[in-house]
């Protein structure tokens, strides 16, 4: 009875220490979701929200194993939104990044799509979309831009982020009147990147890249999303 008694003592011990830990970092990932989505559209602090974020992140995987390719598979596929980054804008001075209205899309067999929009300097609204291939290995992942297509307007309000991409992906276009861009460097299409996936669960995902023109080190700070809002 004594080693049933130490058995059943341990194992409440082991179970409300998992809990606490947690809730450590749930309350963690909370600071860093709101911290993102509190500046998603500012450009004026982004070193200094970087700074902030390098410290949550360091805090939230500390003591965790590196993210492994079981996770990748378990936690990246489906419909994300971007809600932080600082990552330099490659466009032409005339046209500006819509940071409240940049998606992705993973299958589990490493098709992608990413979804952005552009505001040109007379106002209007265009929709880019590139289709990628991403292979992992570790907490790399390795995304090849394979074409990219744009139409002259927005995306529309409640349409769903996996519907849309999988009409991209599969070139049905239901949703999207494609219109070819450029490749590598004067366009994205042949452009390789290797994003080091710092965190990845169900609803967050957090990684850092070198800019494929500059090499200077980007994060990336996404979110579960399902619809365009």
């Amino acid at each position: 009875m004594k080693r049933i008694s130490l058995f059943v003592c341990f194992l409440v011990f082991s179970v409300s220490a998992w809990s606490q830990g947690q809730q450590g970092i749930n309350l963690i990932k909370k600071e860093i979701i709101d911290l993102a989505r509190a500046n998603t559209l500012s450009m004026k602090n982004r070193d200094e929200i970087r700074s902030e974020l390098n410290q949550l992140t360091a805090e939230l995987i500390k003591d965790r194993p590196l993210v492994s390719e079981k996770q990748w598979v378990l936690f990246a596929p489906g419909p994300w939104k971007q809600i932080w980054s600082d990552e330099r804008n490659n466009d032409p001075q005339n046209v500006r990044q819509n940071l409240d209205r940049i998606y992705q899309f993973v299958t589990p067999d490493g098709r992608a799509v990413n979804l952005g929009e552009r505001i040109m300097l007379d106002g209007g609204i265009v929709t880019f979309a590139l289709r990628a291939k991403g292979t992992v290995k570790g907490p790399i992942q390795t995304t090849e831009i394979l074409s990219g297509f744009f139409m002259p307007s927005e995306m529309t309000s409640g349409t769903s982020i996996e519907e849309l991409s999988m009409d991209i992906l599969d070139e049905t276009f239901t949703y999207f009147t494609p219109v070819r861009i450029g490749q590598f460097p004067n366009g994205p299409v042949g452009a390789k990147s290797d994003l080091n996936i710092l965190f990845l669960d169900d609803d967050l995902k957090i990684g850092i890249a070198p800019n494929v023109f500059t090499g200077e080190t980007e994060m990336f700070v996404l979110e579960r999303a399902e619809y365009i809002p």
